[in-house]
Formats: C-alpha cells, sequence, structure tokens
C-alpha cells in the first residue's frame, strides 16, 4: 500500500509547476488510493472473515464499519501529513475521532455506557494530545 501510496504521489512533477497545485493532486491520489484500499480490506476481510462477530443489523453494520475504517483511515493520514495545524481542524480531527471511536463500539456490541465512556475517553485524549484547542 505504501508503495501505491508512494507511486501516486511522487511521480507527478510533470502535471504542473505550482507548488500548490501539485499538493492538491498528490493529497487527492492518495485519498483514492486510502479508499480503494480500505473498502478492499472492508469486503473481503471485515465482511467476509469477520461477519459473524458484527453485533448490528445488516444495513447498519455496512454503515458503522464503513464509518469506522474510512474515518479512522482518514482521520490518520490527515494527523500524518500534518493537515492538522489550527483550531478548527484540530476540532473536527476530535469529532472525527469520537465519531469512529463511538461506531467502532457499536459494531462490536459494546454497551451504551461503555460507549459513551469510550467516546469521553477519546475525547479527552484527543485534548491532551493536540495543545492546539
Amino acid at each position: 500500500m505504501l508503495n501505491i501510496l508512494h507511486v501516486c504521489t511522487s511521480t507527478l512533477w510533470w502535471v504542473t509547476k505550482n507548488p500548490n497545485q501539485l499538493r492538491g493532486i498528490q493529497v487527492m491520489n492518495g485519498a483514492v488510493a486510502l479508499v480503494v484500499v480500505v473498502i478492499c480490506l472492508e469486503i473481503r476481510v471485515v465482511f467476509h472473515s469477520f461477519g459473524r462477530y458484527i453485533q448490528v443489523p445488516l444495513l447498519l453494520n455496512y454503515l458503522l464499519v464503513t464509518t469506522t475504517m474510512l474515518g479512522g483511515a482518514a482521520g490518520a493520514s490527515a494527523y500524518a501529513l500534518g493537515m492538522i495545524s489550527d483550531a478548527f481542524s484540530s476540532l473536527a480531527f476530535t469529532a472525527l475521532a469520537v465519531v469512529v471511536s463511538a461506531a467502532g463500539a457499536i459494531v462490536v456490541g459494546f454497551p451504551f455506557q461503555s460507549t459513551a465512556l469510550n467516546c469521553f475517553f477519546d475525547l479527552l485524549l484527543c485534548l491532551i494530545c493536540n495543545p492546539i484547542l
């Protein structure tokens, strides 16, 4: 996956000379590659192999697992790329982390009290680790 991401992002020097446009193209190519890889993993690994462990009804499990996996991958990628640099992006990252954590807790069958506690500690962790807010 890292090789695909490297090829998608570093070999586009010939497209444009503007560094801002090049950065936007690189981020978009990386996002498309990330979505494709995560959805393929989701279909083949999660639903095929671990489908019996998902504790929610059929259509809701697709939504919650997709939210958990794509949201977690997008948040981790944004954090790794250094896109979380101001107060608004930090707030959006914190909200994304709480939603991903809640969706993951619901998917694996945590009780409601544990889900709320999980979201609270996730919010606390984001606020402690991210000094921008």
